[in-house]
This record gives structure tokens, sequence and C-alpha cells, in this order.
């Protein structure tokens, strides 16, 4: 069984934030629409693009995927939503993107 074909992201919400040390949102996952992964970390990489990090507590990840392609999967569906708020956010409240993915 694979677990990338079975599961399924099938919901994804973002809060835009301020950029923070390179954090410029925060992501909820719902997978299977069954289980929900909240407090993912979206953070803008120096050289362009995203990194996702998950929640800690104590020096510990809350949660996070141990299969590459179930990973792989959440941080595609995080990134398409990005994409997709990106173009639509143009308010000075929050962060600004240009169409390279670098902060203006």
């Amino acid at each position: 069984m694979s677990q990338a074909s079975e599961t399924k992201v099938t919901e994804v919400h973002l809060t835009l934030i301020r950029e923070a040390a390179g954090l410029i949102a925060m992501a909820k996952v719902v997978l299977n629409d069954a289980l929900v992964l909240d407090s993912i970390g979206v953070h803008l990489k120096l050289s362009g693009g995203y990194r996702i990090t998950y929640p800690m507590k104590n020096g510990r990840y809350v949660f996070h995927p141990i299969s590459k392609p179930l990973g792989q999967c959440i941080e595609q569906a995080i990134y398409d939503e990005m994409g997709k708020q990106r173009k639509a956010v143009n308010d000075d409240r929050y962060y600004r993107f240009d169409p390279s993915g670098r902060s203006i």
C-alpha cells in the first residue's frame, strides 16, 4: 500500500502574516476530509520559493509526515495555495509578493 496514493489533501487554508524572520504564512491542511494538521509555518527562502515547518512543543514535533511522498503531497498543496493567494494579495498590511516570489 502506498501512503501517498491513499492520502489526499482535501483542503488548505492559509493565513498570511507580516513577514517575521522569513515566516510569511500559517497553514492548516485537511487530509481525506478526516484529519486536520494546523499551525504549519510557511517560510520564504532567501533564494526564492518556500519551505514548510511543522509545529514543535518542548523540542519535539507535534506531528510531521514520516514518508517522503506524503510530505511532498502536503508541501505541494500548500505551495499551490500560496500561488493562488499571492496573486490575490495586494495589501500593505500583509507581506507583499512579486511574481518571482521574492519580497518587495
